[in-house]
């Protein structure tokens, strides 16, 4: 079941362009007690190389990122 999800996963985020360089390695899909958990983190470094970030004295970056992006979708499966 979860090489499934992992496979939808990644058809789903085939939009993404090339360059942000998405790889299944930023997912991670989990199955525990009916539960299926989709977890997505996208490092901030292969944003900074198509969206870059301004550095301001005193302020620091614009936006501030965490060091990854994430996001997460569960989903209970019931018999």
């Amino acid at each position: 079941m979860t090489r499934q999800a992992q496979s939808v996963v990644m058809s789903q985020l085939s939009w993404m362009p090339p360059a942000l360089g998405f790889s299944a390695s930023y997912t991670s899909v989990t199955y525990t007690a009916g539960v299926l958990t989709v977890t997505i983190q996208y490092p901030k470094t292969r944003l900074t190389q198509v969206l870059p970030l301004l550095t301001l004295p005193g302020i620091g970056e614009i936006p501030r990122l965490p060091t990854n992006l994430t996001a997460q979708a569960s989903l209970q499966l019931v018999p």
